[in-house]
């Protein structure tokens, strides 16, 4: 009997301990299960010199955001030959005054439909690229709501969720529904110091999942993650090798930051680079935040995942040239 009651006893301390890890809602991650480099191979692109690290797969092409030049996009087969360039900057009906694309498409990869963003005119619209038709508005968020989204994705026929970066407050999740009119701006999980210092310290990335919508925000200023579900609830805080004092951290401070995150299959890819050395590594999570790999990339300032052809493109910066090329990976046998 006493025996059986000690076991009763011993069972009752793992399920507590077990559901105590299950709920732990913030965590520090100090190494991943999985640490190697990934070696690479360049494949340099026609025109280079006018792309940004910008570069999303949209169906059968590979889009980058241009910069230098009098049009938004820069348009690549899957063999990387250069088809098209569009979008051109202007008030015309086939243009626009400024333009962000963000990676969201849909319809039909051989002729996909991008989402992409105007600040300016804080206007939502939609483009196809193959063959280009003109730009077609889907939502405006009215100039009163005082947002100024630096992301911003659709996530239902009338559900828009981003980030907002205003000077004084930061920067902070929000979503707009276009049907009510009603924008809701959720309190940000660290606490930052007043004023325009928050501008700076606060500033993320995010994107969602496209499954159960998710979502998951990285810093720009501190190695941190925050994955929300689809309500805005907070599913895990994750701090990569450091937790950072965000109420005391400064805008020349130079921790590991974040510059992209991704939903990928049934992970989140987030690339982390050393701010001392401009090192980066593709780190990979599972969908609650728990570490599963990291990835060495050398100096990279972008990366773009490749499910159909198998690989880990990496964008890189040619200081000699003043231009932008690729660097191809073989897919790690994890993310497979």
């Amino acid at each position: 009997m006493q025996k059986l009651l000690f076991l009763t006893f011993l069972t009752g301390i793992l399920l507590s301990s077990c559901q105590k890890q299950a709920y732990e809602t913030e965590i520090l991650i100090e190494a991943f299960p999985i640490e190697e480099s990934l070696p690479g191979t360049r494949i340099d692109l026609a025109d280079g010199e006018y792309l940004s690290n910008g570069a999303y797969f949209a169906g059968d092409y590979l889009v980058f955001q241009a910069i230098r030049d009098n049009y938004f996009l820069q348009i690549y087969d899957k063999e990387f030959n250069l088809v098209d360039k569009m979008l051109y900057k202007g008030e015309g009906p086939e243009e626009l005054p400024d333009a962000a694309w963000q990676g969201q498409w849909s319809g039909n990869p051989a002729d996909p439909t991008l989402l992409v963003f105007c600040d300016s005119k804080k206007r939502v619209a939609s483009l196809n690229i193959h063959p280009f038709k003109g730009v077609t508005k889907v939502c405006d968020i009215p100039v009163s709501e005082w947002i100024s989204p630096t992301s911003i994705y659709q996530t239902s026929d009338t559900t828009f969720v981003g980030i907002t970066l205003d000077m004084t407050t930061g920067a902070n999740l929000f979503s707009y529904n276009s049907d009510t009119k009603i924008l809701r701006q959720l309190p940000s999980p660290f606490e930052f110091a007043d004023g325009a210092v928050s501008f700076y310290t606060s500033q993320q990335v995010m994107d969602f999942n496209r499954k159960n919508l998710d979502i998951c925000c990285a810093y720009n200023s501190f190695p941190s993650l925050v994955i929300y579900d689809k309500e805005f609830n907070i599913i895990r805080k994750v701090n990569v090798g450091v937790k950072v004092d965000t109420a005391t951290l400064t805008n020349d401070s130079e921790y590991p930051s974040f510059s992209k995150v991704m939903y990928y299959n049934n992970f989140i890819l987030a690339m982390l680079t050393d701010e001392k050395t401009s090192e980066a590594k593709l780190l990979v999570f599972d969908l609650n935040g728990n570490p599963r790999a990291s990835f060495a990339i050398g100096k990279s300032i972008g990366f773009i995942a490749d499910e159909q052809g198998q690989r880990l493109l990496t964008v890189k910066y040619d200081q000699n040239e003043d231009l932008i090329y690729l660097e191809s990976h073989n897919m790690p046998e994890l993310l497979k």
